[in-house]
């Protein structure tokens, strides 16, 4: 526990080892039980904010009331004014940030362009057909564009935790939320491709198209 009528530097010391035993702690449940991620990450989400913002105050508070102290003097010639904010965003990493929503974009335009192919020529004749033989290649082909969108999302996660896009988010969204949502639109985007084809004389496209637009406005990431 952090005490007021401790100094700064003791707080800031008790806060940062509070912080490590927090995370060694969730580190040794993951060790000895990978199912146990189902637990660890809400908790993660829940704490690791309020334990971070902590650190963050008492070591602005620091850097900007304790300059003489022979630790302060160290970490600022180290890291500059601001110590542990540093860590928590750097915007060199906005690289990977631009990545993602690039992957993402593309993904929803092409999503999009499908479902206005299909409108525009139904399965009422052999044009129809035609459309939607096209469009069940072209949704077998983004299939790629998915998975290549879930990487960007694990790698923007893990190599960006401070940057406010990846903060609007709860905690390991991007790495731990979206990699399973990434796959049930690839199993999404197979089953459309097959309807299409596989008709058995159904009327297949309006359905796929409902479908697809709904996926637009639900994919919330």
């Amino acid at each position: 526990m952090i005490h007021s009528s401790q100094s700064p530097m003791s707080r800031f010391r008790q806060a940062r080892e509070n912080l490590i035993a927090l995370l060694d702690q969730q580190a040794t449940f993951l060790r000895h039980d990978l199912e146990a991620r189902q637990y660890v990450i809400p908790c993660l989400r829940r704490q690791i904010p309020q334990y971070i913002d902590i650190v963050v105050t008492i070591a602005t508070t620091i850097s900007n009331q304790s300059r003489n102290s022979p630790y302060a003097l160290l970490r600022c010639n180290l890291y500059g004014n601001t110590m542990s904010p540093t860590y928590m965003y750097n915007p060199c990493h906005s690289v990977y940030v631009t990545r993602f929503k690039k992957e993402r974009a593309e993904l929803r335009d092409q999503l999009r362009i499908n479902a206005q192919a299909l409108r525009a020529c139904p399965q009422v004749d052999e044009e129809g057909l035609v459309a939607s033989r096209w469009v069940s290649e072209a949704l077998r082909g983004l299939v790629p564009s998915v998975y290549s969108l879930r990487d960007a999302a694990v790698d923007m996660d893990v190599k960006t935790r401070g940057n406010p896009f990846v903060l609007a988010k709860p905690y390991a969204f991007y790495s731990y939320d979206v990699p399973p949502r990434c796959v049930d639109i690839v199993g999404c985007l197979l089953h459309w491709a097959d309807m299409l084809v596989n008709r058995d004389g159904r009327r297949t496209d309006s359905i796929v198209v409902e479908e697809i637009e709904y996926l637009l406005a639900r994919m919330e990431f």
